[in-house]
């Protein structure tokens, strides 16, 4: 009574009762707790329940009644999460322009792709087509020279599938691309 926290109970039928399974303190109002989880929240067949919170992705294990802390303080706008919430990218060492490294997890089944930019670009997490992370190809030379007019000039877009694989290029000679829609 008087906290503002996430408390996970489980229905116990032979019981007919509600057992706690866990409480996670939260030190800032209920509007902006609402807010964050409405971000991520995904269980995976194996009970483990993906959320964030404070600028950090948790996995919890319902069974076990442990959790362990995924990725640390990523930024709202350095995150992407697919439709249905079984896939988030986040961009590593965010910068103004972009990140050199995006990270890729596939939360149904654990597994993780890194994607890397070539010397002298710059990466930025788009979004998802289904599980397909869409990444945009920054230019260094591109971003110092138009980065007043546009937040990413991206000269190309990769969609890059579950294997890590390029499935898809879009580029064009002497276009850049401003705006996207997923």
């Amino acid at each position: 009574e008087g906290e503002v926290g996430l408390v996970f109970y489980s229905y116990n039928a032979g019981k007919n009762c509600l057992e706690e399974v866990f409480y996670l303190p939260f030190d800032r109002s209920y509007s902006i707790l609402k807010e964050e989880i409405g971000q991520l929240a995904y269980v995976n067949q194996q009970g483990l329940f993906y959320l964030m919170l404070n600028g950090r992705i948790y996995a919890i294990d319902f069974a076990g009644k442990e959790y362990m802390t995924v990725v640390e303080n990523v930024a709202d706008d350095a995150l992407v999460i697919n439709g249905d919430s079984s896939v988030i990218a986040w961009v590593e060492e965010q910068k103004e322009a972009g990140s050199s490294r995006i990270q890729i997890l596939y939360l149904e089944d654990g597994h993780q792709n890194t994607v890397t930019a070539e010397s002298g670009e710059y990466l930025h997490a788009v979004g998802f087509v289904d599980e397909d992370l869409v990444a945009g190809k920054i230019r260094q030379s591109d971003y110092d020279a138009y980065h007043r007019y546009t937040d990413y000039p991206m000269y190309a877009l990769e969609v890059i599938d579950s294997e890590g694989k390029i499935a898809a290029t879009y580029e064009k000679d002497g276009i850049l691309i401003t705006d996207t829609t997923v």
